[in-house]
């Protein structure tokens, strides 16, 4: 079994300083008149987070998280980072928090203390909870990814086996996007360890992605109609990213750095 090891964020200045003389150094694209959404993100919206990313406090942030404690562990012969913060409650319940794309365990950053101490925001003992908030492989601290094929049975296994390094025998899973995919599939490679499973933004297996058998149609409500409707919409329009990272993850990074260079 690998150990578990604490961790402590600690990123070089190095890479903070070379992160803002490439965004002081962004070649920003030509804009069409009339261009609104369906285009893409707004030009002036990508440069008003931008100067936010320039001003933001990295060392401040950082101080905040390091406050959390974090830990490593390789499963898989992947380097996996999590937080894991435990109750001061005896019998609290075990709860794995899991992120989406594309995001982090800041996610949850503002949940972990009333869940692990609820008495102090107007709850009961029973409602204690310890946590456990994993980066995905390829993601924060978590990556980058070692090999090919990290795919959501892959990462679901992980999980598991990390919950089950910790201890942990019977638990509850909450995840939203990605972690809305990896929760139910955890629950059906191990079914006897969970307790519950939550999920939010969620939609693969809750909402058909394709066509739909027109015998099917007359079964769905007016709600579960517009539902579709927008998904197939958005399905068409605006999930180009997901073929083309599921394809060719490289490309549109490699894009990035020779534009910069040119």
């Amino acid at each position: 079994m690998s150990q578990i090891k604490p961790f402590s964020i600690n990123v070089p200045q190095a890479q903070i300083d070379d992160l803002q003389h490439r965004l002081a150094r962004t070649i920003w694209p030509n804009v069409i008149a009339g261009q609104d959404e369906a285009y893409g993100p707004k030009l002036s919206v990508i440069q008003d987070l931008t100067k936010k990313l320039q001003k933001y406090d990295w060392r401040k942030a950082e101080t905040r998280l390091n406050k959390l404690p974090h830990f490593t562990t390789e499963i898989d012969g992947q380097n996996i980072h999590f937080i894991h913060v435990k109750s001061k409650e005896a019998n609290a319940t075990p709860l794995m928090l899991i992120h989406g794309w594309p995001g982090s365990i800041v996610e949850f950053l503002e949940v972990i203390e009333p869940l692990t101490n609820p008495l102090k925001h107007g709850g009961k003992i029973e409602d204690a909870f310890d946590v456990v908030i994993p980066s995905l492989p390829g993601f924060g601290f978590s990556g980058p990814t070692t090999d090919a094929g990290w795919n959501h049975g892959r990462m679901a296994r992980a999980l598991l086996e990390l919950m089950d390094r910790l201890g942990y025998k019977k638990y509850a899973v909450q995840g939203g996007d990605a972690g809305a995919i990896l929760g139910p599939e955890m629950a059906r490679i191990a079914p006897e360890h969970f307790i519950g499973i939550h999920v939010n933004a969620a939609t693969m297996g809750f909402m058909p992605l394709g066509p739909i058998d027109e015998a099917d149609l007359p079964k769905f409500t007016p709600a579960e109609k517009e539902r579709v409707q927008r998904m197939q919409e958005f399905m068409q329009s605006k999930f180009a990213f997901n073929l083309l990272q599921s394809t060719q993850p490289q490309l549109l990074p490699m894009q990035s750095r020779i534009r910069l260079w040119a």
